[in-house]
């Protein structure tokens, strides 16, 4: 006996969606089916990390000699070393100290490994461990086009790679003179996106995924404007680019903010749509960039010890901060603890509609 007559009578044919004996398959009704009602069956999990819902599962990679290659030293501008050369043993403490807080939160870990050496497309790849680039949302990932930094471009290969190897399917990548990168644009309500048009992203860039973000349910994307370099990377111009390292939601209408790299316009809005914004003191954001923070449900957040003002603020607020020891995840490389994670599954979260009640 074949093995298919062995297992025939587990499969009844019920199970097809579209099933009728005797009959083609109900096409009228398969295409009434919404791609998020097979996710899970297709695709083994309910991928999406929109939102601010509970956080499930992410994605870390622990630095590694990658990181200290000698020839980012020929070029620190260029290579945006913002701190000079890492200390990887600090790096490496500081990352182990989020995976461990993580675990013990919960949250799944999936590690990406790359080998040593890698090496890109035009010599060797920088800021390997930052995962926080693609974006997962409702249904699988954006993989983004990179604008900021030449020494990670290829790096969507090794993604898409790593991506299919877990089972997130990749909805779309930005392409032609498209640039943008979405992974660093933060929910802070499950169907409101902020993110950012300068170095790290430009209009056909985001124009290219609307439909896609439309799609899995994002009804409102706010742009901001934020400010780049020309010929420094000091302060305050370092760490400008990116959304999350200015804004970060830490309860149902409740952000951290630095509003000095999101321009007036971003806080109107903010406060039109009913948030409460908490303030960073400069001399905080200078030296531990608190909004770079990971939200693991409404009211509960990990942030980076030190930034003593914003995490007393925070705590006024009810919120349970769980401090994160990283001193050598910022020097790094200019990221923080959200940088160092890719999100891939939250549970919905509140709306817009229900911060605003």
């Amino acid at each position: 006996m074949s093995v298919w007559k062995e297992l025939a009578g587990k499969y009844p044919l019920e199970n097809y969606p579209g099933y009728e004996p005797g009959k083609p398959p109900r096409v009228d009704l398969l295409h009434k089916m919404h791609y998020l009602d097979t996710l899970e069956k297709v695709w083994g999990k309910k991928w999406g990390a929109q939102g601010i819902g509970r956080l499930r599962e992410v994605a870390m990679s622990r630095p590694t000699e990658n990181e200290v290659n000698p020839i980012f030293e020929k070029d620190p501008a260029f290579f945006l070393m913002f701190y000079g050369m890492p200390n990887l043993e600090k790096w490496q403490e500081g990352w182990d100290n989020l995976y461990n807080i993580l675990k013990e939160q919960g949250v799944k870990i999936d590690l990406l490994e790359y080998p040593a050496p890698l090496i890109g497309p035009y010599g060797p790849y920088r800021k390997l461990t930052y995962l926080t680039e693609p974006l997962v949302i409702r249904g699988g990932t954006i993989i983004g086009r990179y604008g900021h930094c030449p020494y990670k471009i290829g790096l969507e290969r090794h993604y898409q790679r790593f991506l299919a190897e877990i089972g997130c399917p990749i909805l779309y990548t930005v392409h032609g003179n498209g640039i943008w990168e979405p992974g660093p644009s933060v929910f802070i309500a499950e169907d409101v996106l902020v993110t950012h048009v300068g170095v790290a992203g430009n209009m056909e860039g985001i124009e290219q995924c609307m439909p896609v973000l439309q799609r899995a349910g994002v009804k409102e994307v706010h742009i901001a404007h934020v400010p780049g370099y020309v010929g420094t990377i000091e302060w305050p111009a370092s760490g400008i680019h990116h959304t999350d390292m200015w804004i970060g939601p830490v309860d149902i209408g409740v952000v951290v903010i630095y509003p000095a790299w999101c321009g007036y316009e971003t806080v109107r809005w903010l406060r039109d749509k009913g948030f409460k914004l908490i303030e960073v003191p400069p001399e905080e954001q200078r030296i531990y960039t608190p909004p770079n923070l990971i939200p693991l449900e409404p009211g509960k957040v990990l942030m980076p010890t030190g930034p003593e003002k914003t995490i007393r603020a925070v705590r006024k607020e009810g919120v349970d901060v769980i401090e994160v020891e990283s001193p050598g995840i910022l020097a790094g490389g200019g990221g923080g603890l959200r940088c160092s994670t890719l999100p891939l599954i939250r549970d919905p979260g509140p709306s817009l509609e229900e911060i605003k009640r």
